[in-house]
C-alpha cells in the first residue's frame, strides 16, 4: 500500500489540490486527535520516515 500521491499514475492530481500545512491541519481537526485520528500518524518525523520508505521501493 502506498500513499496515493506517491503513485506515478496519480502524480498529476497533486497539482490541482489545495495543500495546507500539517500544523494547520492539526489545529483544524484538534477535536478528532486521539479519538478518530491517531496523533502518531500526524507526527512530521514519522510521516517523513514512512514516505522515505515508499520512495525506496
Amino acid at each position: 500500500m502506498a500513499f496515493p500521491l506517491c503513485q506515478k499514475a496519480r502524480a498529476h492530481i497533486a497539482q490541482n489540490l489545495e495543500w495546507i500545512p500539517l500544523e494547520e491541519f492539526k489545529a483544524h481537526h484538534a477535536k478528532l486527535l486521539g479519538k478518530q485520528i491517531d496523533p502518531n500518524m500526524l507526527d512530521e518525523a514519522r510521516i517523513l520516515e514512512i514516505y522515505a520508505q515508499f520512495k525506496e521501493v
